[in-house]
């Protein structure tokens, strides 16, 4: 091959890279978007878990988180069922079947993480009613209780979350005859999933 036939090759493969470089630097754009996507966590909005320690009572208690921002959220907690629990008549020890009711929302935040992932801590308002209809003196009481907790939450990547809390309540009940009040360890363990886009 001649000189000439060389410098004119070279020429030609120099012109066809000037024509070719924008079409190829718009596709390393492309690229670098999607694989930027890929990598981005989905925006999820919106959690709905359930409390599996009180399904074996079983009370269905159920929690729909919302995010507002990025390191805060509240949520939405309501709840029903049938719970065993000792009563005394007459001087007597009973076991009886308890209706219960409830309803409440959480204040929650995030310590390190954000809504996906991360060390959750906040405040707990819970309203819960509760009857005896199958006790030999049919009773009915009201409460509300105050919680203060921390606890963790993940999201994994199709969307399964888990989600722990746990903290101390305070119950103050009001009952015939009277009301009382009493502290309990708030230990909730809820499974669910979690919905938005990218979700």
């Amino acid at each position: 091959m001649g000189r000439g036939r060389i410098w004119a090759l070279a020429a030609v493969m120099c012109a066809a890279a000037v024509v070719s470089w924008p079409a190829q630097a718009q596709a390393q754009r492309k690229f670098k978007s999607l694989l930027k996507k890929e990598q981005e966590p989905p925006d999820r909005k919106l959690s709905v878990t359930g409390d599996v320690f009180l399904l074996l009572s079983p009370v269905l208690k159920l929690t729909g988180e919302l995010r507002m921002g990025k390191d805060w959220s509240v949520a939405g907690v309501a709840g029903g069922g049938n719970a065993a629990q000792v009563d005394v008549f007459g001087g007597q020890e009973v076991e009886v079947e308890a209706s219960v009711l409830m309803a409440g929302a959480q204040l929650r935040g995030y310590l390190f993480g954000d809504f996906d992932r991360g060390m959750v801590y906040g405040v707990q308002l819970m309203a819960v009613v509760r009857t005896t209809p199958g006790a030999p003196v049919e009773d009915m009481g009201s409460g509300m209780s105050i919680a203060p907790f921390f606890g963790y939450k993940r999201v994994l990547e199709g969307g399964f979350t888990m989600d722990w809390l746990l903290g101390i309540e305070e119950y103050v009940t009001q009952v015939e005859g009277g009301g009382f009040a009493n502290t309990v360890v708030m230990f909730n363990l809820n499974f669910g999933w979690s919905f938005g886009s990218g979700a």
